[in-house]
């Protein structure tokens, strides 16, 4: 980050000394023209500055969501495996008490509740992993938002830095007319 500010700082410097030297040979025609080109830069490093800044509070927002859908899955992840253990082996009983029917009736109530645990625990398994995956969608937000922050850093520290250089050529281009 400080490499590409230093960069950003020179380039800053550069076209400012550039700006005053055409600005000491050019003619009062030419000066609205600069003081437009000027006027226009600054206006553009401003809009960076801006970007950054929403850059920054759209990553911590991120972040905050992303931190959320980690809690928000690890409790889910957690109910789920516990009412899928409990499932389980309510599921073992009912097979372990399987032929103990006297009538078809108690046989067909046998396996329809045989069926009916079957898909309790396939669901079961189901929100187990829709809750291991909002936590890892958790984790990528909060990365996201990570990276978003970084960025967001690095466009206000350039548009602060072209801002610095525009003030500084704005300042020597104005002195050359007073």
């Amino acid at each position: 980050m400080a490499k590409n500010s230093l960069m950003t700082i020179l380039a800053g410097i550069m076209a400012s000394t550039a700006l005053v030297v055409s600005g000491c040979a050019s003619s009062t025609k030419d000066f609205g023209d600069q003081m437009g080109a000027v006027s226009k830069e600054w206006k553009q490093a401003e809009n960076k500055t801006a970007k950054g800044e929403n850059l920054v509070k759209d990553g911590k927002s991120d972040i905050r969501k992303g931190e959320d859908m980690q809690q928000d899955g690890l409790r889910a992840e957690r109910k789920a495996t516990r009412l899928l253990a409990e499932t389980e082996a309510e599921y073992e009983l009912a097979l372990a008490n399987v032929g103990t029917a006297t009538e078809a009736e108690a046989a067909e109530a046998e396996a329809k509740a045989l069926r009916s645990l079957e898909k309790k625990i396939a669901g079961l398994e189901d929100d187990v992993k829709d809750a291991k995956s909002k936590q890892t969608r958790g984790v990528k937000r909060v990365k996201d938002g990570k990276g978003k922050i970084v960025k967001g850093e690095r466009l206000q520290a350039e548009g602060q830095a072209e801002m610095k250089a525009i003030e500084a050529d704005y300042k020597l281009l104005t002195a050359s007319v007073s």
